[in-house]
């Protein structure tokens, strides 16, 4: 017994090591049975994952029913000459993108490009006054092509990826409750003639007031091409 005691006379830093190091095996013992584990906190990231995009997917929806809702209103004829558009502002980069496109016509509801420059074509136009309407584009594609050059600065590389050689475009700018501007609603058409302005103003100025309303609703769950981005999508 006393080797034993002259081990623990001369040695204690040994032994107070050998305490500690007890002591820390027994708390991190314990910590890994009462902390959620990696798997149980990454099923609970993807749980919360399916659970947003759920809702996105919901909202997304809604949007869409509205959308085409507001082209019943303006009176879509179901020959599928047009399409109506909603564009969705970001103001830090300048620019919109596409967030729904109904028409009758499957065909015209392709997405071309994915961004747009808040100060080119037809609406920038909208952007600025509030309003814009253009039926007089030419039937000739090298003419309209001109045409966007000349009066909407359209290169000839942007009109070409142009899903839609539309000969009718008016555009509403969408203002929320403190007049900022924040999305616009476009409608299209392959016919000059298939709306009248004063018609199509008023059915999109009633669309703008409740389309304003849903976005601010919800604005924190729209689906974005920047958000995607950043996901690396």
């Amino acid at each position: 017994l006393s080797w034993l005691i002259d081990i623990v006379d001369h040695h204690w830093v040994f032994w107070l090591f050998i305490f500690f190091a007890i002591l820390a095996f027994v708390v991190n013992l314990f910590l890994a049975f009462t902390s959620p584990t990696y798997f149980s906190m990454k099923s609970a990231l993807i749980k919360q994952k399916a659970e947003i995009q759920a809702i996105t997917d919901h909202v997304l929806f809604c949007v869409e029913g509205f959308i085409w809702e507001q082209a019943k209103r303006a009176g879509f004829s179901v020959s599928g000459v047009s399409r109506i558009s909603l564009y969705v502002h970001e103001p830090a980069k300048s620019r919109f993108f596409c967030l729904v496109r109904k028409s009758y016509n499957t065909k015209l509801e392709k997405k071309g490009r994915t961004f747009f420059a808040d100060h080119e074509g037809c609406i920038a136009k909208a952007w600025e006054q509030d309003w814009h309407f253009d039926n007089c584009f030419p039937e000739n594609d090298l003419e309209n092509a001109a045409y966007h050059k000349s009066k909407y600065g359209i290169s000839k590389k942007t009109f070409n990826q142009l899903t839609m050689r539309s000969k009718l475009i008016a555009v509403k700018k969408v203002v929320d409750k403190n007049d900022r501007p924040i999305a616009l609603i476009v409608v299209e058409s392959t016919k000059s003639n298939a709306f009248v302005e004063a018609n199509l103003k008023s059915a999109l100025t009633i669309a703008a007031t409740d389309c304003a309303n849903l976005l601010m609703v919800w604005k924190d769950h729209l689906p974005t091409p920047s958000a995607a981005q950043d996901e690396g999508l």
